[in-house]
């Protein structure tokens, strides 16, 4: 079987897996008070994740794919011990002031919605640094081309979550559902860790250092502010109709993750071999290469629309009576994932140009372009929040994906030109 379809196949059994589990807690407890206060509480954890990890993710895997095996070893432990220390302090501090800052990301909120997403984010700080070590473990496999392993270890984590919510939600409610988060991204840090191998005490290298710091400083910046997009979302939502951020949030997650197949199959392996054309100066390879991934993602991302759409559509067909409460909130879902739909198709282009950037080391242009477009996309959702709710909320993130994906393709292929030219 051919590694992308493979790649495809485990990502979407971990889609399926993840989605149903939060689809079941959204149908188990009901969309309300509680389910938006889980929501609300992961905001600032994934956020930090996203931002500092995420950022880390995007060098590792360039930075470790030309290293030898002992030199990418002994990195590898270094980047895994500092995540996690960094990671822990982090949590304890955001745990300790939780009362005095999660109001900021929910103001819609009641005071019993407020108290208990303070009880709920205090659990999902502890998988933050779970989920944060899980994504060094997971670019150092990339890095080494272990690429199967790595969509593995998550669905058996998805799969002990699973089988820790079924049995715990009846009896503790929604305090289970944060507390099978924290072991599903536990099982999977755990999992991954193994990969890192023996420990090798060698001297550490200062331009190596120097050089991922170089990478690193402009995208922890541009994310920084890039990464606040989803504490935008759950201000804007929280001050809508309650349910109404649970239902965006599972909205999001359901289209995220099938981008997440298309990412896995398309971009993770694309990026260790764009680094080696990178290395070899073989800028027409490069070329070739990333222009036959990107019309790969568009193929995937509109084939991953109008699979949401059908079942979306099949869904409806379910659930029936149109004056219901389920039908009307199931129907209010459907149309905030038609309105993601410009964000499904070109969401898995943009990670791939992205992918070809940062392969390149060039981080700087790319993080410049997204920051220009998603300052747009602020004062776009607003107003679109204000006219149709969620719903415009959901097509103003289209708009803001189709417009960040022309740019920077536009940028890159005057790149790549000039670098196939000077050759």
């Amino acid at each position: 079987m051919p590694l992308s379809l493979r790649l495809g196949v485990l990502a979407g059994a971990n889609l399926v897996a993840g989605f149903l589990m939060q689809w079941y807690v959204l149908v188990r407890i009901g969309a309300g008070v509680r389910t938006d206060a889980l929501f609300a509480g992961m905001t600032v954890p994934q956020l930090l994740v996203s931002v500092l990890a995420g950022s880390s993710m995007h060098v590792i895997v360039p930075l470790l794919s030309g290293e030898s095996e002992s030199r990418s070893r002994q990195d590898g432990w270094h980047l895994a011990f500092l995540t996690g220390a960094v990671f822990g302090v982090i949590a304890i501090v955001l745990g300790v002031f939780a009362p005095y800052w999660t109001p900021i990301v929910a103001p819609g909120f009641s005071a019993e919605a407020r108290s208990l997403m303070v009880d709920l984010t205090r659990i999902q700080l502890v998988g933050m640094v779970f989920t944060a070590l899980a994504g060094v473990l997971w670019a150092v496999h990339r890095a080494r081309q272990h690429f199967v392993w790595a969509e593995t270890a998550p669905l058996v984590g998805t799969m002990l979550g699973w089988a820790a919510l079924i049995w715990a939600i009846p009896r503790y409610g929604v305090v289970a559902a944060a507390w099978v988060q924290v072991i599903r991204v536990g099982t999977h840090a755990l999992l991954l860790m193994p990969g890192l191998g023996s420990y090798d005490r060698l001297p550490v290298r200062k331009d190596a250092a120097l050089e991922a710091w170089r990478r690193l400083r402009p995208l922890m910046a541009g994310n920084a502010y890039l990464r606040t997009e989803p504490l935008i979302d759950r201000m804007l939502s929280s001050l809508g109709p309650v349910g109404d951020l649970s239902l965006y949030y599972i909205g999001q997650q359901f289209c995220a993750g099938l981008l997440q197949v298309s990412n896995n199959a398309v971009v993770a392996p694309m990026v260790s071999r764009l680094s080696r054309f990178v290395h070899r100066a073989d800028w027409a390879a490069f070329a070739r290469s990333y222009r036959r991934n990107l019309r790969g993602a568009l193929l995937l991302g509109s084939a991953a629309f109008a699979c949401a759409l059908g079942l979306g559509s099949v869904a409806l067909m379910i659930v029936g009576r149109p004056d219901g409460a389920l039908a009307t909130k199931a129907l209010t879902l459907f149309w905030i994932v038609t309105g993601l739909g410009g964000s499904l198709v070109a969401g898995s282009a943009v990670e791939v140009v992205r992918g070809a950037f940062y392969s390149t080391g060039e981080t700087r242009v790319p993080v410049r372009a997204d920051v220009l477009l998603f300052t747009f996309g602020i004062l776009l959702k607003a107003v679109s929040f204000r006219a149709f709710g969620v719903v415009g909320l959901s097509v103003a993130a289209s708009i803001q994906m189709i417009l960040i994906l022309t740019l920077l393709a536009r940028l890159l292929n005057r790149t790549v030109s000039r670098h196939v030219v000077a050759a």
